[in-house]
């Protein structure tokens, strides 16, 4: 395990369907992945949309890919003990030292 990496839960939903006209909804699978999980730091949040500097964001980084979601997916979850965040951006970074994704994302407030 990778120093300040701890088991958080990824929670990844698939997107609802129609089968025979009705809709079937979405089901979400739990995996623990190992992740690092630190304040965003001003140039994180320069890649954001304008509104989103104001909530509470975060960096993770993780072995284990990530996904913010797009027109067909639902973007992945982080839960850390009570704290659930919604990934934003999610990039990977493949280099010969350590391998990685990095995600900024975003607090569930409720």
């Amino acid at each position: 395990m990778a120093l300040g990496r701890r088991a958080v839960t990824r929670r990844r939903k698939t997107n609802g369907t129609y089968l025979n006209g009705r809709y079937e909804a979405s089901t979400a699978s739990n995996a623990i992945i190992q992740a690092s999980i630190q304040p965003a730091r001003g140039d994180d949040l320069l890649a954001l949309p304008e509104g989103g500097r104001l909530h509470q964001m975060r960096r993770v980084y993780t072995d284990s890919d990530l996904r913010a979601g797009g027109d067909d997916t639902a973007p992945d979850q982080i839960i850390d003990g009570a704290d659930t965040y919604t990934v934003i951006v999610a990039a990977p970074y493949q280099s010969g030292v350590r391998s990685h994704f990095k995600a900024i994302v975003e607090k569930i407030e409720g």
